[in-house]
């Protein structure tokens, strides 16, 4: 052993004055892993004093976080498995600060193979490791608000998944929240109103939670919780509590206070899951059904969720497909002059020829299409289609015997081009533009954009008609009227179903017909379905109907024979039968 220790001081003593020489931290290691001399580079690196007290001393000891001891690395370089190595290690340095230190060392053997001694350089990674740090910081956490994100969210949910995967005894949820009405704060106040509020919901929502939660953000106004060892309603329920509670203070901007609440959709537990991404898939499903069922609640996931969510990706994938293939149909509800019983307009109203469920109303299928963004081609159909049937019955002669009301989904003039759009549309079309009606529901008329009020300017100057539907349900003003230059109000069916039997609704029908001649308009009363209600339309001087009374919509073939006939009224079913089932209604 002391010939070991002879050898490795006289190969120590001819590397010194090389060593000393070079600006490159170095260190000479025994076969035991202990030091036997440390450059001047090295030495400031590592904080060692020059009194060579160190030397003997281990340079990496035991308990030191992430570190490769040394010893079992030169077992191997003894044994000839190695020759060089690369050591990360994290360490403290001077003063106490953090010290992430490279050793790259290489074996010295004698003439006979031997190894002698290490040789190692050392390299201060400390700034590239704060780096490092930065980025992953950057690329794991959300710049706005400074939570994790998407990915170390799910970093984390795949880690509490795997371990409630190995334990029976673990388990944890995870919620799923979206603030309700979040947009109006942006399209209101601003993106920087909007940004603060997500930063101050999200400290709110942080002090809701243990230090073992992790609250991200997911994206936009979304935002996840997940909640390790909790998998009781109960406990869960007391934090969508203190986060409503939170939540229910305002956000102050600039002055002014802003509200928004939030709906929260939950998954309790994780047994019944493989994948970490299929329990956020359910949460999501969830938090959907909450804000479906009237916004800033909870709902629970359950299994019919899922089902239901299968279901509505199928049928939304086959209304695409529908669209391709042509399924949609148009049929025709006319519309009768009360004072003569005659048809002289019909309205056009979408259906889908399913090919294996028949004939469906856009009940069960413009919801969808208005979720997936499918609703503005289904307005284009239905707008060239209206218009290609109107030149059919004007190039037989039909046309001039009543015109056609189409129904357009406010989204489609909530957009620029829509003018455009409907004009190439119709002009292409070669139908009479004034036989041709649109129907404009009234929440259309809260937009107060430009491209709206430019959409509106064009359909009149074309000599097509404005019709304001649904009169009466809430949105509707004076000012409105005045505004935009309607020439006919449709009163809602709600109103026409107990204007006999309710004084209140009676007057509300009175009062809007009289609303109608004040403004020189036409007014259609919407599902008339008893003689009796006919009746008294006609007292009160309404001038149109239509409704079941008189005929339910019908092929194009039956519409044409119908325009200009008198209709006589039939026997219509009650009013509880009858369903609205035009596009935006």
């Amino acid at each position: 052993m002391d010939t070991d220790k002879d050898r490795t001081r006289d190969v120590v003593r001819e590397l010194w004055p090389l060593m000393e020489r070079l600006g490159t931290p170095l260190q000479v290691l025994d076969m035991q892993g202990r030091m036997v001399e440390c450059n001047a580079p090295a030495r400031a690196l590592l904080g060692l004093e020059d009194d060579g007290r160190w030397r003997g001393r281990c340079p990496c000891p035991e308990g030191t976080d992430g570190a490769v001891h040394l010893p079992d690395i030169l077992r191997e370089c003894v044994q000839g498995l190695r020759d060089e190595f690369i050591q990360e290690e994290e360490l403290t340095g001077p003063g106490g600060l953090p010290l992430s230190l490279r050793r790259c060392g290489a074996v010295l053997r004698d003439g006979r193979g031997r190894p002698l001694c290490v040789v190692a350089s050392l390299e201060d990674r400390s700034a590239v490791r704060r780096v490092e740090v930065r980025l992953r910081h950057a690329a794991l956490h959300d710049n706005l608000t400074g939570l994790p994100n998407r990915t170390l969210f799910m970093e984390r949910l795949q880690s509490a998944h795997r371990l409630a995967r190995r334990h029976d005894d673990y388990d944890f949820s995870v919620l799923f929240l979206d603030f309700d009405r979040f947009k109006l704060v942006n399209d209101s106040l601003g993106h920087r109103a909007g940004d603060e509020f997500l930063r101050t919901a999200a400290g709110r929502i942080r002090t809701c939670l243990r230090d073992v939660d992790t609250l991200a953000r997911f994206g936009g106004d979304e935002f996840s919780v997940l909640l390790p060892d909790a998998w009781e309603l109960r406990e869960v329920k007391g934090v969508i509590d203190r986060i409503r509670e939170a939540l229910a203070e305002p956000v102050c901007f600039d002055g002014r206070e802003f509200f928004s609440s939030v709906s929260i959709g939950v998954v309790l537990g994780s047994g019944r899951y493989h994948r970490a991404e299929d329990i956020m898939r359910d949460a999501e499903t969830a938090m959907y059904r909450s804000k479906a069922a009237g916004k800033a609640g909870y709902a629970l996931f359950d299994d019919g969720m899922h089902r239901q969510a299968l279901r509505l990706l199928e049928c939304e994938t086959e209304l695409r497909r529908a669209l391709a293939r042509d399924e949609l149909v148009l049929h025709y509800q006319p519309i009768v002059d009360l004072a003569t019983s005659t048809v002289d307009g019909v309205e056009a109203l979408v259906r889908w020829q399913h090919p294996a469920r028949g004939l469906l109303p856009p009940g069960e299928f413009v919801p969808l299409a208005e979720e997936a963004g499918l609703i503005l081609d289904i307005d284009r159909w239905v707008l060239a289609e209206a218009c290609r049937q109107l030149r059919a019955w004007e190039d037989a002669g039909l046309s001039g015997r009543g015109s056609v009301n189409v129904n357009l989904s406010p989204r489609f003039f909530m957009r620029a081009g829509a003018a455009d759009d409907f004009e190439g549309i119709v002009r292409g079309s070669g139908a009479p533009a004034h036989r041709l009606k649109v129907e404009i529901t009234e929440s259309l008329l809260l937009d107060p954009s430009s491209d709206v009020e430019r959409a509106i300017a064009t359909v009149r100057s074309m000599g097509v008609s404005l019709v304001m539907d649904d009169f009466g349900t809430g949105y509707s003003s004076l000012s409105n009227l005045h505004r935009f230059p309607f020439d006919t109000i449709k009163i809602d069916r709600s109103f026409i179903a107990r204007m006999v039997d309710s004084q209140v609704h009676g007057g509300t029908v009175r009062a809007i017909v009289g609303l109608g001649r004040t403004f020189g308009m036409d007014v259609v009363a919407e599902g008339v379905e008893t003689p009796g209600q006919a009746e008294a339309l006609r007292g009160l001087g309404c001038d149109r109907a239509q409704g079941w009374l008189y005929a339910r919509a019908v092929d194009a073939a039956r519409a044409g024979a119908m325009l200009g006939r008198r209709l006589s009224p039939g026997r219509g079913p009650s009013p509880a039968a009858s369903q609205p089932l035009a596009v935006g209604a």
